[in-house]
């Protein structure tokens, strides 16, 4: 597993520099497909089909720590991450589901960046997984 803690967070404009899985209802102001759900759409548990992987939950207190996404694969512990695989389960968040105190800083900066509607940028790759039952 990747060090979930060791890259900087940024608000990069959506989608410049981070591949597109196409389709998911990016946001009308031409916002990446990983930016959180707007308006009456924008609460815990609601759900997003991605072209090509399946459907996901919006979990935006528990975001993944490797890329930022808050989207997840299911709604289980060991669920993963939409956008990048990382799982949370062993490594990331307590049993209470804050993070773990090395990832404070990191959780953070991602928080930070989804209040403003946007998902953090990410580079890394992309996850090929569909979400069970898709």
């Amino acid at each position: 597993r990747a060090a979930a803690g060791a890259s900087a967070v940024s608000a990069a404009p959506a989608g410049q520099g981070e591949a597109s899985s196409g389709g998911g209802g990016a946001g009308e102001g031409g916002g990446s497909v990983w930016d959180p759900p707007t308006g009456k759409f924008a609460k815990p548990g609601a759900t997003r089909a991605f072209a090509g992987r399946g459907k996901a939950v919006y979990w935006p207190r528990m975001p993944c720590l490797r890329c930022g996404a808050p989207w997840w694969q299911g709604a289980d512990w060991d669920a993963r991450c939409m956008r990048c695989g990382w799982n949370c389960e062993a490594d990331g968040y307590d049993d209470d589901s804050n993070p773990l105190p090395q990832f404070k800083g990191r959780y953070d900066s991602i928080v930070a960046v989804l209040k403003l509607g946007r998902t953090p940028e990410y580079k890394g790759k992309l996850s090929q997984a569909l979400a069970p039952g898709a």
